[in-house]
């Protein structure tokens, strides 16, 4: 099977996407930055358990940081979330095919 031919039903979604470049650039940017937080969350937290809750170590200023950090993982990954949310190119790029 041809690669052209696997492809081939793509060809107008990639015309109709080409004025949306930069839209959808910004969108993959801002995907990648979400999932990063999303993934940082779980780690910090594994970190607070394992290396120091589950060890009985209860260095208070260690516990803060690290507790910041993982508040401030939270809410980067909500403000990406919300700006992808808000670069809406797929939806304008419909809007336009269906006109």
């Amino acid at each position: 099977m041809k690669l052209n031919s696997r492809f081939h039903g793509l060809q107008p979604l990639i015309q109709y996407s080409l004025p949306y470049r930069r839209g959808f650039l910004s969108a993959i940017i801002l995907l990648i930055f979400t999932t990063a937080f999303e993934m940082a969350s779980p780690w910090v937290m594994k970190i607070i358990l394992d290396d120091y809750i589950g060890t009985g170590n209860h260095d208070l200023k260690i516990l803060t940081s690290l507790s910041i950090i993982l508040a401030l993982t939270y809410i980067g990954s909500a403000i990406f979330q919300y700006s992808t949310l808000e670069s809406q190119p797929l939806y304008r790029i419909i809007s336009d095919a269906l006109i």
